[in-house]
């Protein structure tokens, strides 16, 4: 997450390569990955059981309109949208895809928000943890 800054003013080297971090790192992920989770889910589901779970990393900002942030929130918001794709996409396969908010963890890319976002860092890295053992 670079600085916020207004799209007019915005570094676009800098907006495209948060959109390469976020989108382009996930879609490699999916696409390496499929071909084992269809394979899983295929030997899972011959014993009764659900495999081919592939969880993404989203964030609340994919569903806030915060000005300064156009980078990272639409970048997260089209990580909801690929995660919906890989369910359109593969569901039949028997994948699974979840798009999951990790809380307000104050780390250090939640800390390069402006100050007055700070006070929305109250999570520990352990509420997306347990949840995503869960899932």
């Amino acid at each position: 997450m670079d600085k916020w800054t207004k799209i007019g003013e915005s570094d676009p080297e800098s907006w495209w390569r948060t959109w390469e971090v976020n989108i382009k790192g996930a879609y490699y992920v999916i696409r390496h990955t499929l071909a084992h989770l269809i394979d899983s889910a295929k030997r899972h589901s011959a014993n009764g059981r659900s495999g081919g779970h592939l969880i993404l990393i989203s964030s609340v900002g994919a569903q806030l309109l915060t000005p300064g942030a156009s980078d990272y929130q639409t970048s997260k918001h089209a990580i909801n949208r690929l995660c919906e794709f890989v369910s359109v996409d593969h569901g039949e396969d028997g994948i699974k895809c979840f798009a999951v908010h990790p809380g307000g963890v104050p780390t250090a890319l939640g800390k390069n928000m402006p100050d007055e976002m700070h006070g929305f860092l109250v999570d520990s890295p352990d509420l997306a943890a347990g949840f995503i053992v869960w899932l």
